[in-house]
């Protein structure tokens, strides 16, 4: 593996038989390049969790459902001023 504390590479881990799979919803704020205000990457997390784990149908139903929550949130706050929304 890489130096003492270092993360391990995509290559590392493979090289040692171990499957992995990095999550980015989870990634430290400070390294994105902007604040996250949607769930676009937790959607994309489960997606990619759902390839890994055999259980892709599950976790696109799981996804559409909180795609039609979310939606019907936008709905019912489209009249509300941005400025009046809770944050």
């Amino acid at each position: 593996m890489s130096g003492m504390g270092d993360v391990a590479s995509p290559r590392e881990f493979a090289a040692v038989g171990i499957k992995h799979i990095y999550l980015h919803s989870t990634a430290c704020a400070a390294t994105l390049a902007h604040p996250q205000n949607d769930l676009s990457e937790v959607e994309a997390d489960i997606t990619r969790l759902g390839a890994v784990t055999g259980t892709s149908a599950r976790a696109q139903e799981l996804v559409a459902d909180m795609e039609r929550k979310t939606g019907a949130v936008r709905s019912a706050i489209a009249d509300v001023a941005p400025d009046r929304r809770p944050t």
